[in-house]
């Protein structure tokens, strides 16, 4: 009994090009050309929150009720609230090196940070009420973190098209809801250098350790080959927590229209797109 499998050729070169499960393309290893014929479905997994702000004292964790429960803290000179001031030096946590928790500081002020979350559970949502600071003003950056069940996500996200139609699609949402917050519509303005508003995406891609680049200071923050994740730097710590929660909701919901436009369809992964010879080969 003899079968028929069909074999694709490069129309470069001729060599039999190899099917890459991940990227859900025809490859060839002798030239290295690209054949895209479907985008899979791309989804956004994950989510990690990033709030800046100040605390009178930071809030409880309880480490067995769940990721919802918990964060982690740092400094961070760009913040600069009503809370927080120098250390006395001679408490217990800073003779430990834990300056951040000391009990004669008037507060603290810095960024709390989560773990990844599940994007499509109330978890996310519920951390934010719970940690929310107390003290936002202009210095104060709401970002987070984005991840997919893909890593096509990045290619299709990562372009200048996608960036402007996010900011443009942030800006509708703005007039829409009719935001009044100052600090939001100074950073779509690109008043805010910690958030520039020009596509840096390209650059983005090759940060790897810890170095920080003047690129990663952009709306949106392209950390495929250090966080594999995207991050949202756009958005400002609003006064109240439910506003917060709406404009992540909102962004959340821009990426994935703009994913879910695109899925399915042909799309080119370098600028060389080859024509493909059909061989058919009997076993």
């Amino acid at each position: 009994m003899t079968s028929q499998m069909q074999i694709y050729a490069c129309n470069d070169c001729y060599m039999e090009m190899m099917y890459d499960a991940e990227r859900m393309c025809l490859t060839c290893s002798n030239c290295a050309s690209h054949y895209v014929y479907s985008v899979p479905q791309c989804k956004i997994v994950k989510i990690g929150i990033e709030m800046e702000g100040g605390w009178e004292e930071l809030p409880d964790q309880e480490y067995e009720l769940g990721r919802a429960h918990r964060y982690s803290f740092h400094d961070d000179r760009s913040v600069s609230t009503d809370y927080g001031g120098d250390e006395c030096g001679d408490c217990n946590y800073c003779v430990d090196g834990e300056g951040d928790h000391c009990w004669n500081c008037d507060g603290v002020s810095g960024e709390l940070v989560s773990e990844p979350m599940d994007a499509h559970e109330v978890n996310w949502e519920e951390w934010v009420k719970r940690f929310y600071p107390q003290d936002v003003n202009t210095t104060c950056g709401g970002h987070f973190h984005v991840s997919f069940d893909n890593k096509q996500a990045y290619e299709i996200l990562c372009t200048e098209a996608f960036f402007n139609y996010f900011l443009t699609e942030l800006r509708a949402w703005g007039k829409r809801a009719n935001i009044r917050n100052q600090n939001f519509w100074d950073r779509l303005d690109g008043e805010n250098n910690m958030c520039n508003t020009d596509f840096r995406g390209h650059k983005q891609l090759y940060i790897k350790g810890d170095n920080y680049p003047d690129c990663r200071y952009s709306a949106l923050n392209f950390q495929y080959h250090k966080h594999r994740t995207m991050e949202i730097r756009i958005l400002p710590m609003f006064l109240q927590s439910n506003v917060y929660i709406k404009a992540v909701k909102v962004s959340l919901g821009i990426i994935q229209k703009y994913l879910d436009s695109v899925a399915n369809r042909p799309i080119p992964v370098e600028t060389r797109n080859v024509n493909l010879n059909l061989i058919s080969r009997v076993e």
